[in-house]
């Protein structure tokens, strides 16, 4: 498919240039636009419209930097109630820094399905949604997916590619198919 191909070799090219920054905030935007295609059962996007996948792009990332910084701030509070006792600085950690951690971790994939089906930043903050979304066993089946089970597989796929001169070329387009098939769970949750 035409389509495919071209999506793919710009893409590949998009992942290559993600050093320079601006075409990694082009990648996001279109995993955002992916995940959105996904939630209404559509296919993938062209990569068309730069401007709008990069504005897409920034999305994520605030976000992220929202709930960093909230982490931050549980994390800080932690800090100060050791400063005082440290039984009460083990007791907040235990209590509040180690939950909040891997509860955002947890989490933060039915964050991005929220964001993603609008793409409108505040359904990334409708906590009482994104906790019903993350508390079912459909959404922890495609975590395991997403975290553990199909890095390990493109890992194992990439390593074997990084072997020869020629797979180390493919490298790029692996990860952009990849990132849609994240996308493609993500948004299907």
């Amino acid at each position: 498919d035409e389509d495919l191909l071209r999506t793919l070799i710009i893409g590949t090219l998009l992942v290559i240039g993600s050093i320079l920054i601006i075409p990694a905030f082009i990648l996001i935007g279109y995993f955002v636009q992916t995940i959105h295609n996904a939630s209404k059962g559509e296919i993938p996007p062209r990569f068309e419209n730069y401007l709008q996948l990069f504005i897409d792009g920034l999305k994520p990332v605030a976000v992220f930097l929202v709930y960093m910084i909230v982490l931050g701030t549980i994390m800080l509070i932690t800090v100060m109630a050791g400063a005082i006792n440290e039984t009460l600085g083990t007791v907040f950690f235990l209590v509040l820094s180690v939950p909040a951690y891997f509860g955002l971790i947890y989490i933060y994939l039915a964050i991005l399905h929220h964001l993603g089906q609008n793409k409108d930043v505040m359904d990334a903050f409708r906590i009482k949604e994104i906790l019903k979304t993350a508390f079912n066993f459909r959404y922890l089946k495609a975590f395991i997916l997403v975290v553990i089970l199909i890095p390990l597989l493109f890992g194992v796929l990439q390593f074997a590619l990084a072997i020869t001169v020629i797979g180390i070329i493919l490298i790029p387009a692996t990860l952009l198919y990849e990132f849609i098939v994240y996308s493609k769970i993500i948004g299907a949750i």
